[in-house]
């Protein structure tokens, strides 16, 4: 069953928030009978559309995409939200640089290592970390703010994520200062990584893979038929250094993106494409070598 609302539709379905609206899109479609002739008639079909945070750039004219939070307007080209103070029920309804604490919108930690609960409250410029899978508030890390010398004890919060999820937290790489990553098995610490010495060649097994430090790199299946493999990628080869500059100036770009959006397209179309397209020629790079 359906409920009514003002201008579409909202199914009983769970949705991605309260209030989801659907927007109407009318078309003409040509309705062909059994004896193959059509006759043209219009056709209804209800979608979803993109929904923009508060701050975002909007247009009641733009067909894709509407103010799905706070007051769901769009006031003077952006979309409002909720002021400090004001109340709310999540994140998203408040203006870009608030977040929502029990039921009103306020302003995030400013303060590096203080305390936290979860990601809104270091605003977006920082991550809260748990240093141990017991303890009952985590802190305020900022991003890009270690190096090799001062990112030791990044381990403490590796070793938590591996007590609890089995894996590093997956932001740990955008700790360290660009184009450093967290390694977390050998040297525990932001480095610029080790690269391959046969990155795309033929492979059978992962000894024929050696990095410039003498290490075994991985030997992995290609996307062919034939059962080809090849020397992937090491986390310092020029790839994976591009894929997290890319990320570095499409934040930078973004700094004034709302709280909620995170890792979500913000704005900035350009350079959110470059970091994915990067990103995911890393994250792909065997593969493509049989494409």
């Amino acid at each position: 069953f359906f409920f009514q609302a003002e201008d579409g539709i909202r199914d009983a379905q769970e949705s991605r928030g309260l209030g989801d609206v659907y927007k109407r899109q009318e078309n003409e479609i040509c309705d062909i009978n059994p004896m193959f002739s059509g006759v043209c008639r219009n056709s209804t079909k209800f979608y979803e559309p993109y929904k923009l945070y508060p701050g975002q750039f909007c247009d009641d004219s733009f067909e894709n995409s509407t103010c799905g939070y706070g007051y769901k307007q769009c006031e003077k080209g952006k979309c409002k939200g909720y002021e400090l103070n004001q109340p709310c029920t999540r994140t998203e309804d408040c203006q870009p640089n608030l977040y929502c604490n029990v039921g009103k919108c306020q302003s995030p930690k400013g303060i590096r290592n203080e305390t936290c609960q979860h990601d809104n409250e270091c605003g977006r410029k920082a991550m809260c970390v748990h240093d141990s899978i017991q303890s009952l508030g985590g802190k305020c890390i900022d991003f890009f703010s270690f190096n090799e010398n001062n990112s030791q004890s990044l381990n403490n919060f590796y070793q938590s994520a591996q007590i609890g999820i089995k894996s590093k937290h997956p932001w740990l790489d955008y700790l360290c200062a660009t184009p450093m990553f967290y390694e977390e098995i050998h040297e525990k610490k932001c480095t610029k990584g080790d690269k391959s010495l046969r990155k795309g060649k033929r492979c059978r097994r992962n000894t024929d893979c050696k990095t410039f430090s003498g290490k075994d790199g991985q030997c992995k299946c290609g996307f062919s038929l034939n059962g080809n493999m090849y020397c992937d990628i090491e986390n310092g080869d020029d790839e994976w250094v591009e894929a997290r500059e890319a990320f570095k100036k499409y934040w930078d770009a973004t700094s004034s993106c709302h709280i909620a959006a995170r890792w979500e397209q913000c704005d900035n179309t350009k350079l959110f494409r470059d970091w994915k397209c990067k990103e995911a020629k890393a994250n792909y790079y065997v593969y493509l070598q049989d494409c």
